[in-house]
């Protein structure tokens, strides 16, 4: 039985890091690495050399795009391999993402495996590939914890809220977001007070509302 690998992350430590433990996993393992997703599509999808799916697809979430194939990051990357390969198991290994990152791609990619670059542990790492190999799923610690306290708020937060917290996240200003949501100036007002309600927010400005979104696992 053939035991192919695709590890595609922009940090060569990560890449070292899985190679050292897939050796341990499986006997003479084949693993190709990856910096970018042109790399990636180039060996998943064109080489006719590869006969056998990979068992396990690593990836990042920030990965540099492939404008041509319309890959833009690495959840593009993982949809593409539900679609043409079906079998191989998808673990995102990361460590730049928000809640919201990991939430969309745990509800829309259901990855086998979703693991924080600081939770990578030599005594169990292993263990948990070995899991994943065999047909089931793990989440590390941090990932776990992270999308308990999302999901806890996320359902009293509706859409228009999230956006104008991201917005806000990035620095745009109350009388300017009407510009990027097209509603009104009053309702913008409307749903912050609504927002703050949500957070328990009783006397606060912009960047209370973004502590709070960070200590409750919003942001």
């Amino acid at each position: 039985m053939e035991h192919k690998y695709l590890i595609v992350d922009r940090q060569e430590v990560i890449s070292c890091c899985l190679k050292y433990f897939l050796v341990q996993l499986a006997q003479m393992p084949e693993v190709v690495s990856a910096t970018s997703m042109k790399r990636a599509y180039e060996v998943a999808f064109i080489n006719k050399s590869v006969m056998t799916p990979f068992v396990i697809a690593f990836m990042d979430l920030q990965l540099p795009n492939y404008e041509e194939k319309n890959l833009i990051n690495g959840e593009d990357l993982a949809l593409l391999f539900r679609s043409k390969h079906p079998k191989t198991k998808i673990v995102f290994v990361l460590s730049e993402y928000t809640n919201e990152d990991l939430f969309r791609i745990n509800k829309k990619i259901k990855p086998e495996g979703i693991i924080d670059k600081e939770d990578i542990r030599e005594e169990s790492l292993l263990g948990h590939l070995e899991l994943i190999a065999s047909g089931g799923k793990y989440m590390s610690p941090t990932i776990e914890e992270k999308l308990k306290r999302y999901t806890d708020y996320i359902p009293l937060l509706k859409s228009i809220d999230l956006q104008i917290i991201r917005l806000i996240h990035q620095g745009i200003t109350t009388k300017n977001i009407p510009k990027y949501l097209h509603i009104t100036l009053s309702t913008v007002h409307k749903r912050k007070h609504r927002i703050k309600h949500i957070l328990e927010i009783d006397q606060g400005n912009d960047e209370d509302i973004l502590r709070v979104c960070r200590e409750k696992g919003v942001l």
